[in-house]
């Protein structure tokens, strides 16, 4: 009697886990596998490196796919690297320049602006600076050496 219940309990955990893990699983790996199957060109999808691309040129032979990431850019990704085919709805907070109102500000990289430190100034950067009068140089000096424990 109790091996009998234990073969019905341990059966019964196996299609639970069958219904809740593995067959959803197996469901969305299929649809996956049929979306990424069917991008063509003009799709916009996401690699799963997190690289977002229009699609330009699918190589059906080499299972390649060339992806423009900006204008004018191009690269070219394996199929299986592609991760999803996204959809207006899934950018979310994505702004494209097309959709940016008048009023908002675009800030461009500008090297004019770009500050530069030598080694001295990163050094001082790191610590704190000291005060022109020698009492906190010679304080620094009158400590005592620590060894750090070695005798």
């Amino acid at each position: 009697m109790g091996s009998s219940t234990f073969l019905i309990v341990l059966l019964l955990i196996g299609v639970v886990m069958y219904f809740l893990l593995i067959r959803p699983q197996r469901a969305q790996q299929k649809r996956q596998k049929e979306q990424i199957a069917g991008v063509a060109a003009g799709d916009e999808v996401v690699t799963i490196g997190g690289i977002y691309g229009d699609v330009v040129e699918v190589d059906e032979d080499d299972e390649k796919i060339v992806l423009e990431i900006a204008e004018d850019v191009h690269i070219e990704v394996a199929r299986r690297a592609i991760g999803s085919v996204v959809k207006a709805d899934d950018l979310g907070d994505y702004v494209d320049s097309s959709t940016r109102g008048e009023d908002e500000e675009v800030r461009k990289f500008d090297p004019e602006n770009v500050r530069t430190y030598s080694g001295s100034d990163i050094s001082s950067l790191a610590r704190p600076s000291r005060s022109a009068s020698g009492s906190d140089a010679e304080a620094a000096d009158s400590e005592p050496a620590s060894d750090h424990g070695r005798s």
